[in-house]
């Protein structure tokens, strides 16, 4: 299973709000991981999830 990432904060930020879904159908329950002065906000991704035309382009350099 694959993880999805909503976002990275500092450890102190408050917790999540009651009943905060995320991605999936049925969608998945986001949690936060805690490590030293980081925290990332997460939830299990469905398989097959990819973003949707024009959301995501890779850049080179």
């Amino acid at each position: 299973m694959s993880t999805y990432v909503y976002g990275i904060t500092t450890s102190t930020h408050p917790s999540l709000p009651e009943g905060m879904d995320g991605v999936g159908d049925p969608p998945c329950r986001v949690r936060v991981l805690r490590e030293g002065e980081l925290a990332a906000l997460v939830s299990d991704a469905p398989e097959g999830l990819r973003p949707s035309a024009g959301t995501c382009s890779p850049t080179r350099t």
